[in-house]
């Protein structure tokens, strides 16, 4: 049996609180966790971060209770396990905080100057192998390692900047499709016939059954995602054509546009006319309004047919703003 020293609590509250002190040093530590010889100290150390978390207490006394997790021999892969699991019981957000305890204290496991490891060192969840066996439904190298494999199945899929996968489809006759999650870097989700999304960490992608889509990295950041399969009735993947460089160049171009026209058209905000037009739109949420009179509007659409990027912004739709809607109404006066 392996004697615990804890001298944490004389330290700190030796003169303010001499009791407590005793308890936590020589009760809670002395004691209970130098009863090893019942009960491991990996395993004490997993019971007390799985207690701390599912309470949502994520500071310093955490982040003490992970390194000594660490030093009790639970690795770095075990971790991610173990705070993803705790996550469907405990919630979402108390995970998210741990993980950003957790990268800290297992950051030192990841060695080397090179952009995976640098990358590694960036998220919790581990790169994995290379993506072999689907190498060529993509382009560029993609990485794959499984997270969980029973409860919910789950994968972490990397990208190496630039790698995205073909075009695809996830069937099923009821239910199915896929969720995807960002966990670090940047990375594009896009559907057929709809703008891409950027994707995040923290970023949800929730992908219908049938519907055809592609995911990947964007070309100057390594990505990663979860990727949760929905259960669904008669499933299948249904792997299509690449994504062209022309189709991926012209996204990249697209999404720099259309930030910059959305710019534009917030330098002609009026805050007071969006919460006009919020109580003339019932069911419309006052987010979506950008706040733009409309003989403003319109003179501005007159100036933009005559600018290259028309046509581009035309064929992005569903827009973001309300305010985006009736600018293309402008673009066609009658």
């Amino acid at each position: 049996m392996k004697k615990i020293v804890q001298t944490a609590g004389r330290t700190q509250l030796g003169k303010f609180a001499p009791e407590f002190a005793h308890l936590n040093d020589d009760i809670l530590f002395g004691e209970v966790w130098s009863r090893n010889d019942l009960l491991s100290l990996r395993d004490r150390s997993l019971v007390t971060i799985t207690s701390l978390i599912s309470q949502g207490i994520t500071d310093s006394s955490l982040k003490y209770h992970l390194q000594s997790a660490k030093n009790n021999g639970i690795t770095r892969t075990e971790a991610a396990e173990i705070i993803t699991h705790i996550a469907f019981y405990a919630g979402w957000p108390k995970a998210w905080a741990a993980f950003n305890l957790a990268k800290e204290v297992w950051s030192e496991d990841v060695k080397g100057d090179d952009a995976k490891a640098a990358f590694q060192r960036e998220m919790i969840f581990p790169i994995g192998e290379p993506n072999t066996a689907y190498a060529k439904y993509f382009k560029g190298n993609s990485y794959l390692a499984q997270i969980s494999d029973s409860q919910i199945p789950f994968f972490n899929v990397t990208f190496e900047p630039g790698c995205r996968n073909n075009w695809h489809t996830h069937h099923a006759t009821k239910g199915g499709g896929q969720m995807l999650v960002g966990v670090a870097g940047r990375g594009w989700y896009q559907e057929e016939g709809k703008p891409a999304q950027e994707i995040l960490p923290g970023t949800v992608i929730h992908i219908p059954a049938n519907v055809k889509h592609w995911h990947g990295a964007a070309k100057d950041s390594w990505f990663a995602h979860l990727a949760f399969e929905i259960p669904g009735e008669n499933s299948s993947n249904e792997w299509l054509e690449p994504v062209t460089d022309e189709e991926y160049e012209k996204l990249k171009i697209t999404i720099r546009f259309m930030t910059s026209l959305q710019e534009r058209l917030f330098a002609m905000q009026d805050k007071q006319y969006a919460a006009f037009q919020a109580k003339l739109t019932p069911g419309v949420p006052m987010e979506s309004f950008i706040g733009i009179r409309v003989p403003v509007l319109r003179k501005f659409a007159k100036e933009f047919t005559k600018e290259a990027e028309c046509k581009d912004f035309l064929h992005q739709l569903p827009h973001e703003y309300y305010d985006e809607t009736c600018f293309t109404v402008s673009l066609f006066p009658r």
